[in-house]
């Protein structure tokens, strides 16, 4: 009950936001294995705590179901393992999200992505949260959607005691209720979000995938995707098809 009231306040939250950015970011559906479901999410009071110039919001999706119910996010043997698609947009200065030669400021843009991160970790029971680009792991290309960036990420896994918890469980209930309150077509386990018990607690893993950024009026839109590395190679054509179909509206 109080995760489906938490849950309702988001929606609340994040339909004002929308009102105040005056556009959304739609991704027209979601690659094969993953929820064909997105969650949208105001993150301005995250990001104006982690001290960033920024309002705005987040939409995002996970791995599907699996056999036993339990999303492929929260599996360890799965390519969607801890991943995540969606993206941000944004409202900020021109001078946090480019730099003067109109340049996007990849290091600002990225912390929009890890502050969403460490907050989610942080809700998980996470003593020590940490998010972070691998050096030298970046290549950019411009396209005719926008300037493409891939990386590789260091993280934690979101799995640890801290997910048996009060606090653990709303977090997991909540995200659960907000995939079903956005998309009331969509019918998930009960189990979707359910953690499995870690074999080492918030455990670090490198995820790799991509940010795909452009500017939409006085808007950043910022598209990403990452599964874990060892999964990407394969995954690659799907994530950047997914990337490129993002549309603000």
């Amino acid at each position: 009950m109080l995760a489906r009231l938490v849950a309702r306040w988001h929606d609340i939250m994040r339909r004002h936001r929308r009102r105040q950015l005056g556009a959304r970011l739609v991704f027209p559906q979601a690659p094969e294995c993953w929820l064909p479901a997105f969650a949208e999410i105001d993150l301005t009071s995250t990001w104006r705590e982690a001290g960033l110039p920024v309002e705005g919001s987040a939409v995002l999706t996970i791995g599907a179901p699996t056999t036993s119910g339990v999303s492929a996010r929260l599996v360890r043997e799965s390519p969607l393992f801890q991943g995540w698609l969606g993206g941000y947009l944004v409202r900020a200065p021109q001078s946090f999200t480019h730099f003067d030669d109109d340049a996007p400021n990849l290091n600002n843009l990225f912390r929009l992505l890890a502050e969403d991160q460490d907050s989610w970790l942080g809700s998980c029971g996470d003593p020590e949260p940490v998010t972070f680009l691998v050096p030298g792991s970046q290549r950019l290309h411009e396209t005719e959607h926008g300037t493409l960036v891939e990386m590789k990420v260091r993280t934690h896994a979101d799995l640890g005691p801290g997910n048996a918890t009060r606090k653990g469980r709303l977090a997991a209930h909540t995200l659960h209720e907000l995939f079903c309150v956005q998309n009331p077509s969509v019918a998930l386990p009960e189990n979707f979000l359910d953690a499995p018990q870690a074999e080492k607690a918030y455990e670090t893993v490198t995820m790799q995938g991509y940010m795909l950024l452009w500017q939409h009026g006085k808007l950043m839109a910022i598209a990403s995707a990452f599964v874990p590395a060892p999964a990407f190679s394969a995954m690659r054509t799907e994530l950047l098809d997914s990337l490129m179909s993002a549309r603000v509206l």
